[in-house]
């Protein structure tokens, strides 16, 4: 990624624990995602996450389809630290994110408005890709992890991605059996971007959208207007909602309607906070 983006990119992430006074102890996990969901791009079918004693953690990505990536693809690894997805990015609330776009491995921060600005990688960190295999290692203290995280990975390249797990995140705990921190009461609310879109009068138009939701999951309501006159409200029901993925929610438009017309959307997530209102134009023909 370049600079402070709301790119819809995927991670994965991958961490461990560290407890005061203790030492690291060694634990492992994986799990996979369904092959053949990224059309032509990189496409992840397995992540697993280990680490050592020292508390240097190793994350592998599983992508069949690719033995080595273009400069124009990737991977990327995200790291949820403090386990709580209503702090950090917009992405499932990962505070880092680690990617390898062709052979430049980099590091991203969540800035406070839950976007990333790219920073200089720690030494510990370095990413490579042989044979199919990504491969992610670092220190857990060098991105302030302690006492576990929420991972979730993508492959990547100019057309589509594949995340994985496909909604949401996974939880990692460096200590085998320790359990993850109780979620707190959800006061952030989603942020959404509409896009600009076109359609022809008497067919179907489909608006195009972004709903970032921390626990990706969210209600969506339009408004279609032209000038000061209301043409359609649409309304969807509390959904799944990736927060790397543009969505299109589509308008049958009457067969009189054409022109500059306008549509705005606004979120509302599960506990009732309500996003921003975002607007973008829309051409009939």
């Amino acid at each position: 990624m370049a600079g402070s983006t709301w790119r819809p990119l995927a991670l994965v992430g991958v961490a461990a624990l560290v407890f005061a006074g203790a030492a690291y102890a060694a634990n492992g996990k994986s799990f996979t995602d369904p092959s053949g969901d990224a059309s032509n791009s990189p496409d992840l079918t397995a992540v697993a996450i280990s680490s050592d004693d020292a508390g240097i953690v190793t994350v592998k990505l599983t992508v069949p389809n690719r033995s080595t990536l273009a400069s124009n693809e990737g991977v990327a690894i995200g790291l949820d630290t403090d386990q709580n997805p209503d702090t950090g990015s917009v992405f499932y609330g990962a505070e880092w994110e680690l990617d390898l776009e062709g052979p430049s491995a980099t590091v991203y921060q969540a800035t406070p408005a839950g976007d990333y600005t790219r920073v200089p990688a720690p030494a510990s960190y370095t990413a490579g890709f042989s044979g199919g295999v990504a491969t992610f290692t670092f220190k857990a203290s060098d991105f302030g992890i302690t006492s576990g995280v929420n991972l979730h990975a993508l492959g990547f390249d100019a057309n589509w991605l594949d995340a994985a797990p496909d909604i949401r995140s996974v939880n990692y705990q460096l200590a085998a059996g320790t359990s993850q921190p109780a979620l707190q009461p959800d006061h952030r609310a989603p942020i959404d971007q509409a896009f600009k879109s076109t359609g022809t009068h008497g067919k179907v138009a489909g608006l195009g959208y972004l709903a970032m939701d921390g626990r990706g999951e969210t209600a969506d309501r339009f408004v279609i207007s032209k000038g000061k006159k209301v043409l359609k409200r649409i309304n969807l029901q509390l959904a799944d909602t990736s927060p790397f993925l543009p969505y299109v929610v589509r308008w049958n438009v009457p067969k009189k309607v054409k022109g500059k017309l306008r549509f705005c959307v606004t979120s509302t997530d599960r506990a009732g906070n309500q996003s921003n209102t975002s607007c973008a134009a829309l051409t009939i023909k």
